[in-house]
């Protein structure tokens, strides 16, 4: 396509519909490959270089590349920081999208770490956890701060996401082989209550996280997935919070097992065509501009 009119407006416009085409289809190392062809132009817009390198980067994202992923959306954030203060974008969708990103990239590494035994490796593993749990909050709020509305509730939802997965990974945790068999259940449950006592501040931090979302959510005027989302789990943490609640820890002879990892809500729909094309772009479109800063969300400290 490219090779019959190269410097045409019109193959540029051709090639980031295609690439978007390919990305609707799942066709990720297609969809990857167009982006970085697009890349190579001469005739990019600064909107137009963030939006391909957002749309590379997550091609490469959902084929599980998160280190190329990751200098990706790296180099989109660079590139950014250096036009941003002569030149102005026409939309924040596709810096948004790179900066949620960038924040996905840890969140991923950190649900892929287990809680293992012996002590010394649990030690090493809860560090390693919440070292990654702070890197995708910080980037998250980062995203937040950036004021896109769609954006910042998505990184309002994950940001409550991962202290509950945290909380998770605790239940589905081995426990010490002097905990195990029933000649020591009395010994076991008196260790699962004091493990419960101790991560509870996990689920505090998650919804009081998803509270403020919401509210976020209701000033704005927001009506999306990731608000039904926030709601579902405000619900739920509400009822695990109870006094009168008592959360079943995993079978003590299959613990060490990770819980699956909840399936993400729907990515924000993209803004309709691209800046300066005349595509009509994607019908489930909304305005993608700031109205209002997000608050910065919850404090470092994790237990």
């Amino acid at each position: 396509m490219q090779a019959l009119a190269p410097d045409s407006s019109d193959t540029k416009d051709a090639l980031f519909q295609l690439g978007a085409t390919y990305a609707e289809m799942g066709n990720w190392p297609a969809s990857g490959t167009i982006f970085a062809e697009i890349l190579e132009r001469k005739d990019m817009t600064a909107d137009d270089k963030i939006e391909a390198y957002a749309r590379r980067g997550f091609a490469q994202f959902q084929l599980k590349d998160l280190d190329t992923a990751e200098r990706t959306f790296s180099t989109a954030l660079y590139f950014f920081r250096s036009i941003e203060k002569d030149e102005r974008l026409q939309t924040d969708f596709y810096l948004g999208l790179v900066k949620y990103q960038l924040g996905q990239i840890p969140h991923e590494r950190f649900r892929a770490i287990p809680l293992r035994l012996p002590e010394k490796q649990m030690a090493k593993d809860m560090a390693d956890k919440a070292r990654l749990l702070l890197s995708a909050q910080r980037q998250y709020i980062d995203t937040i701060k950036m004021g896109n509305p769609q954006w910042a509730s998505a990184s309002g939802y994950q940001i409550g996401s991962l202290y509950e997965e945290f909380y998770d990974s605790f239940v589905h945790a081995p426990i010490p082989p002097e905990l195990m068999g029933d000649a020591n259940s009395e010994k076991r449950e008196v260790y699962y209550e004091e493990l419960r006592k101790k991560i509870r501040i996990l689920l505090e931090k998650s919804i009081r996280t998803h509270e403020q979302n919401l509210l976020m959510l209701e000033r704005l005027g927001v009506q999306n997935e990731w608000r039904d989302k926030s709601k579902l789990a405000f619900a739920k943490l509400q009822k695990m919070l109870d006094p009168s609640y008592k959360f079943d820890f995993a079978d003590p002879t299959t613990a060490g097992n990770q819980s699956p990892a909840p399936p993400p809500p729907p990515t924000p729909a993209a803004p309709a065509g691209r800046p300066g094309s005349s595509e009509p772009g994607d019908p489930t479109v909304r305005d993608p501009q700031p109205t209002e800063r997000a608050p910065a969300g919850p404090e470092r400290q994790i237990l």
